[in-house]
């Protein structure tokens, strides 16, 4: 019995060279040096690996829409926002899967969403996050949208805008793996934001 790193064959067999040792027991000298090195600093290599910092990741919506009125646009390349009448309000919704290896205590997480036709300054728009996951891309209306819970920032005007979910990120990777948003205006006087979609063929979107 061997006991270390996990190697494909301890010897090797008719159908090729896999092994430490070859078919009669010789061993492979050079391969078992370097693994006698790895052995010892093993230590002090999980001390150096742990001490790097955690590399940036990056992610698209899984899912982004918005609708006006009791109209759906999910899979458009623009989403809107607007206050206005009933039947031409406007929302916009983004959710995220969150990647595997995500460390809990991540130090910073944003989300950048990038503007595509600037609204008035007076427009006042708002993100939210939003704690029913359960909506669709396709069906997301008026009717039957999620409410938004946390106030994740405020600005006033639709240019590009950067939100700090780090808190509820944080909150999010405790509990689940999806974190959705919507933007929404405050101000009912016919300002329109648009924002790059995720089938926006604008890569910067």
């Amino acid at each position: 019995n061997v006991v270390g790193w996990h190697w494909f064959k301890f010897q090797d067999d008719e159908n090729g060279n896999k092994g430490m040792v070859d078919v009669d027991g010789n061993l492979y000298t050079n391969l078992l040096s370097r693994m006698e090195q790895m052995n010892t600093q093993i230590y002090n290599f999980i001390d150096y690996v742990d001490s790097q910092p955690v590399p940036d990741v990056s992610a698209v919506p899984e899912a982004d829409a918005y609708f006006k009125g009791a109209v759906n646009y999910g899979g458009e390349p623009e989403l809107w926002v607007k206050n206005a009448s009933a039947s031409v309000y406007r929302e916009a919704y983004l959710r995220f899967d969150l990647p595997e290896g995500v460390p809990s205590d991540i130090a910073a997480a944003t989300i950048h969403v990038r503007s595509v036709a600037a609204g008035s300054e007076s427009g006042n728009y708002q993100a939210e996050l939003v704690a029913d996951n359960s909506w669709e891309e396709m069906s997301l209306t008026v009717n039957n949208r999620p409410p938004g819970s946390t106030v994740l920032a405020a600005w006033s005007d639709g240019d590009d805008v950067t939100l700090d979910v780090t808190d509820v990120l944080r909150d999010t990777l405790a509990t689940g793996n999806q974190l959705s948003v919507r933007i929404i205006c405050l101000l009912n006087n016919g300002s329109i934001a648009r924002y790059g979609a995720r089938e926006n063929a604008n890569s910067n979107a």
